[in-house]
């Protein structure tokens, strides 16, 4: 019996947690964010995407310097700071400009043998590096003559709401945990030491 209430103290306490967990309470979306990404941040990081490939097209396809006016809007009218480096990890403020003022996560996406973005919180604010490796389009301004054709990188940085993360992805997770634990209480309710859990069922047929 001591076996069967310690196991019914613990499912308590867990049926707790999860239940409180539903509501607006911390742990915070920055808070899990190393052991569970929740889909507000996937969709911050598609949004980061779109503006790259958004980049990438007008330098491309229309003048350079309305690719660096497009990142200034982006900043100006959606508070999304986007910095653009060349390919030795030199901040590149507008076209032909260069400044000596490398990053040290930009620098270790840029030696990496397999390069690839990377996203992480700090200091309040959500940030993003995605890397640019050389297309075809690209070969006319661009030729890079690092191992993992990279020819640039753009840096993001962008203010978020951790408290979407308590939307409903949040609030289903925990209803369905809530529920299953609750299911385990019923089992452990019912459960007698010694007695075949079939048995417990069977009875009351």
């Amino acid at each position: 019996m001591y076996l069967k209430r310690f196991i019914l103290i613990i499912l308590i306490m867990l049926w707790g947690v999860s239940f409180v967990q539903i509501f607006s309470v911390p742990p915070y979306a920055e808070d899990v964010y190393p052991v569970y990404k929740s889909g507000y941040f996937v969709e911050l990081e598609r949004q980061m995407g779109v503006i790259a490939d958004s980049f990438l097209s007008i330098k491309t396809m229309s003048r350079a310097a309305y690719g660096w006016i497009f990142l200034d809007d982006m900043g100006t009218h959606h508070d999304i700071r986007v910095r653009v480096y060349d390919s030795d990890g030199l901040l590149v403020p507008a076209p032909g400009v260069k400044k000596d003022v490398p990053d040290e996560k930009v620098l270790g996406i840029l030696h990496s043998a397999h390069p690839r973005p990377s996203f992480f919180i700090e200091g309040g604010r959500y940030h993003g590096i995605i890397p640019f490796k050389k297309q075809d389009r690209c070969a006319f301004c661009h030729n890079s003559s690092a191992s993992n054709d990279v020819i640039g990188i753009l840096a993001f940085s962008r203010k978020y709401d951790g408290h979407v993360y308590y939307s409903s992805e949040r609030v289903l997770i925990f209803i369905l945990i809530t529920l299953g634990i609750t299911c385990m209480i019923f089992i452990a309710g019912r459960w007698q030491p010694g007695i075949k859990v079939k048995e417990l069922f069977d009875k009351y047929d």
